[in-house]
């Protein structure tokens, strides 16, 4: 993508999220054909699937801002593959995709497999040594449980992040954990 077309990405996003149902229709139209776009190019002469894996998230992202958790969960899912396949380990973008993947799943009130998506994102992070993406996952699974109503889930994400900050010795996150534990007791 060259730079005068960088911003437009931005637009479609804002469009999805706050225009009209015609201007909604036709921001997802516009990101579907770009994911044919890319998936011709990949089959004909890529050598690289990171752009339609990029293709595929963009895809997904705008099927979550119209309130199409389902359809996203199936683009985000090829997205996570094709990355992986690409690079053979996780990456930042790994860690992006499976919250995507944790906020569709929790949107179709689908617990059990949020919960699973929530332990992978977490297992990422440890099997790389990511300490303080793993304590930031650990708060945002349970702010993101808390917020739908979820304490119990909340709870054990918040304990995991209070044990792993024990571990860690670091004072100042065992005692935000513990705050957060308080706060979701008493709602």
């Amino acid at each position: 993508m060259d730079m005068k077309h960088r911003g437009e990405g931005s637009l479609h996003g804002l469009a999805l999220l706050g225009g009209s149902e015609d201007v909604r229709a036709r921001g997802l139209a516009l990101l579907r054909e770009a994911v044919a776009i890319r998936e011709d190019q990949s089959g004909a002469f890529m050598a690289h699937r990171e752009p339609l894996s990029v293709a595929y998230e963009s895809y997904a992202r705008g099927l979550l801002a119209v309130g199409r958790p389902g359809e996203a969960l199936e683009y985000l899912e090829r997205s996570e593959g094709l990355h992986r396949a690409e690079f053979g380990r996780g990456t930042w973008r790994v860690r992006g995709l499976l919250r995507l993947r944790f906020e569709a799943v929790l949107n179709k009130g689908a617990l059990a497999s949020a919960d699973l998506i929530g332990q992978a994102l977490l297992e990422e992070s440890a099997n790389h040594k990511e300490w303080s993406d793993y304590l930031d996952d650990a708060e945002w699974l349970a702010d993101r449980y808390a917020a739908t109503g979820h304490p119990v889930a909340a709870g054990y994400f918040l304990r995991a992040g209070r044990a792993r900050a024990l571990e860690l010795q670091l004072p100042h996150r065992v005692e935000r954990f513990e705050y957060l534990l308080n706060e979701v007791r008493q709602h």
